[in-house]
């Protein structure tokens, strides 16, 4: 088992963060089983995008725009790129026209059958087919929406993974997108560090790129703890975000261990 002191010294792992903000995380190197004392250490930090996305075409179709550029800054519902959807508004015309007609013959059935003209039944098969008109416009719509690629969120664009006038298929990537949010921090500790850590405990961290310790706490305590390692994921923030923070980034980071 593991056996800590204050300010215990552990190295880091690069690895790929889905959240939309840049976090920080730290992995222990000490193996599970090991008996380690390490004093006057730091953790070892490294800084990754929480909140990042790759868009992917939804329709295929060539590529006729792509807006955006790697390093671009991106606000939420922003066209980033347009699909050549020609055939899909001809489709969603036809579906619009086809439910038209099929409105009207339901109009003209309750007609008839205000004079006994037709039976119940015309009326109620005139009736789904107005419905069925209905739902495949709908379907149309959204297959013409999603000709359009939009920014989920405020962000930066990572890399663009497609060019313009290239042929796409559904599912292919186009655009990878980080989020531009406030960073947080996510943290690799001992699981027996729970018996003092707590949300609000401080800590300092000191990145290689960035002059000077900035200040953070502890925001979240992790809810599981891994049964090998006996490693616990805990979230922190920064007090003060520092100017010019970016993923790739490492550092430190200092917690310091009650007595």
């Amino acid at each position: 088992m593991f056996s800590l002191a204050p300010r215990q010294s552990f190295g880091f792992t690069r690895g790929l963060g889905y959240g939309f903000s840049i976090a920080i995380t730290l992995t222990c190197l000490t193996a599970f089983g090991q008996n380690t004392d390490l004093q006057g250490g730091s953790l070892r930090a490294l800084v990754e995008s929480r909140d990042e996305a790759v868009l992917s075409s939804l329709v295929p179709g060539k590529l006729i725009k792509l807006n955006v550029e790697s390093s671009d800054t991106v606000t939420k519902g922003q066209p980033l790129a347009q699909i050549d959807c020609r055939a899909r508004r001809a489709a969603l015309k036809a579906a619009q026209t086809d439910h038209k007609q099929a409105t009207l013959v339901f109009e003209n059935n309750q007609n008839l059958m205000a004079l006994d003209a037709i039976s119940e039944l015309d009326l109620e098969l005139a009736a789904v087919d107005v419905e069925r008109k209905r739902v495949e416009v709908e379907i149309e719509q959204i297959q013409t929406n999603d000709c359009i690629l939009y920014a989920p969120y405020d962000g930066i664009v990572v890399k663009t993974l497609t060019k313009q006038y290239e042929y796409v298929e559904i599912g292919q990537p186009i655009i990878e997108l980080i989020s531009n949010a406030p960073p947080k921090m996510m943290i690799v500790l001992p699981s027996s560090w729970l018996a003092w850590l707590e949300v609000g405990t401080a800590l300092d961290v000191t990145l290689d790129e960035i002059p000077g310790t900035h200040g953070a706490k502890i925001s979240k305590l992790g809810v599981r703890v891994d049964p090998v390692s006996q490693l616990v994921e805990v979230e922190a923030e920064f007090g003060q975000h520092p100017a010019g923070l970016i993923p790739g980034m490492s550092g430190s980071i200092l917690i310091d261990q009650p007595s």
